[in-house]
């Protein structure tokens, strides 16, 4: 289990960064079944589409901000990886 722990932590910021791509996908994907259903629903009841459309904007909207987390917590842990092997290139030339 070391080993995969150290695995882990040495790649989190991609591991964060693949979970946020699939988080888009995923919703990407709901949205687009949504909105196929949703299609079908407004040609047969004949609701203005305008409102649908703000519905549909705020779903993805929605489904899109779960990624937000991830994506940034890989952005923080590689700028603070890229800082750290700087700071290490740094002192090791001195």
């Amino acid at each position: 289990m070391s080993r995969f722990f150290r695995w882990c932590m040495r790649h989190g910021a991609k591991i964060l960064f693949a979970v946020a791509l699939l988080q888009v996908a995923a919703a990407l994907v709901g949205w687009l079944w949504l909105l196929a259903e949703a299609g079908r629903e407004w040609s047969s009841t004949g609701e203005p589409l305008s409102d649908n459309v703000l519905t549909e904007f705020a779903t993805i909207l929605y489904a899109v901000s779960g990624a937000l987390l991830p994506f940034f917590g890989a952005l923080v842990i590689d700028r603070l990886d890229r800082g750290l092997a700087a700071r290490e290139a740094g002192e090791g030339g001195q």
